[in-house]
């Protein structure tokens, strides 16, 4: 009995450090979100944004890694164009400006930074700008596939309940980051959706179209991105040999290859999109791994 009383007494200790730190997590993330972005220069005040993206990533790897970053969120419909280059100038921008989830993002990243350059020991510990070789520990992710959706097809993205189409749903979700990625097109947002529905776009521009759906889906390419993103981070930080060295991501699909008789159109368009998934991230350590059947 009393065995058991200490168990409940560790436990509920854990579980209330736990509770605490996420309080004091959240709380640092709220001030951050709140408080102006200073990436101008890496002087006083010592606690500066830019300082501690300084002493993390080192003196001359920051602005790279700063700069990758918000490459990633304009890619991703994620910011406008404005406030791109607002966070590149990294002055007089609360991240409270942007939309949620870039918001909390950065806001989580920014709290993470002074977290570490606040503690001498962990940052000798991780070192992330000059790591020495064999520091980061390989990592091999692992993606099992057998039937789902790799990328959305324009079949279905037209496909209409009778008031809407399926991406007009996806839009309705995501208004804002539709917007950021019609005006990198310079369209209305409107007006791109009925020229995709009319069939009266150029192809490139319909598969920028079906990734933007994809990416805000339940599917395979949406996970293999995650995982190239923790790659492109490597590469970021460490350059493309060591980034080779050090992951490695695995596409285990157990029906590529395999003509469904039913409908031989849906494994053609299948195989298509893993196959383009492997040529548009070709210069990273991604393997597909299939039964071969003749």
């Amino acid at each position: 009995m009393d065995v058991g009383i200490d168990m409940r007494e560790e436990c509920y200790g854990i579980v209330l450090k736990v509770l605490q730190s996420y309080k004091r997590g959240l709380e640092g993330m709220r001030k951050t979100e709140g408080r102006l972005l200073d990436l101008q220069t890496t002087d006083a005040p010592a606690m500066s944004n830019s300082r501690n993206l300084a002493r993390v990533f080192g003196e001359d790897a920051w602005r790279k890694v700063w700069s990758e970053s918000v490459a990633n969120l304009h890619n991703d419909c994620l910011v406008s164009d404005a406030q791109r280059r607002a966070l590149l100038k990294g002055h007089n921008f609360r991240l409270t400006d942007m939309l949620q989830i870039p918001g909390e993002r950065l806001a989580f990243f920014f709290t993470t930074m002074e977290q570490i350059a606040s503690d001498p020991q962990l940052q000798s510990e991780l070192s992330l700008g000059d790591a020495p070789e064999g520091s980061i520990p390989t990592l091999t992710m692992l993606i099992p596939c057998y039937d789902e959706t790799i990328i959305l097809e324009e079949a279905y993205l037209r496909d209409c309940d009778g008031v809407r189409s399926n991406l007009q749903f996806i839009i309705s979700e995501y208004k804002e980051e539709w917007s950021n990625f019609a005006a990198k097109h310079q369209e209305s947002p409107d007006a791109l959706v009925e020229r995709f529905l009319q069939g009266a776009l150029e192809s490139d521009t319909v598969m920028e179209i079906k990734l933007w759906a994809s990416y805000r889906s339940q599917t395979v390419v949406r996970t293999v991105k995650g995982a190239v993103n923790y790659l492109h981070a490597l590469q970021v930080l460490h350059g493309q040999e060591r980034m080779m060295r050090s992951g490695q991501l695995l596409i285990a699909h157990q029906t590529f290859g395999s003509v469904t008789p039913a409908n031989p159109k849906k494994a053609e368009n299948r195989d298509n999109n893993v196959m383009w998934m492997l040529q548009q991230w070709r210069d990273y350590p991604i393997f597909l791994v299939f039964d071969y059947k003749q």
